[in-house]
């Protein structure tokens, strides 16, 4: 399956990424907004990604939301972020 966003959707993921840059969660830097990125731009099939790997992304886009959250900040497109890596 590829990810396709509309342009408010990619906006949302550039912001993301903005938000989190540098930053880490367990000792581990928060990636996954720029792996979703990669992919949109470079229209890979999430198909192909390790199971290991989605899991990985899916905790980490957990952790990332759960933290905005508890700012009080609204994520508009939480569930199509979610919906590729979570099983």
């Amino acid at each position: 399956m590829k990810i396709v966003m509309d342009e408010q959707q990619y906006q949302e993921l550039e912001d993301l990424i903005g938000i989190f840059d540098g930053m880490f969660f367990d000792d581990e830097e928060v990636q996954c907004f720029k792996f979703i990125k990669d992919i949109v731009d470079s229209e890979f099939d999430t198909d192909y990604i390790k199971k290991e790997r989605k899991e990985l992304v899916g905790k980490q886009l957990n952790e990332s939301f759960e933290w905005l959250e508890s700012l009080n900040v609204n994520i508009k497109n939480k569930d199509k972020f979610l919906s590729c890596f979570l099983y």
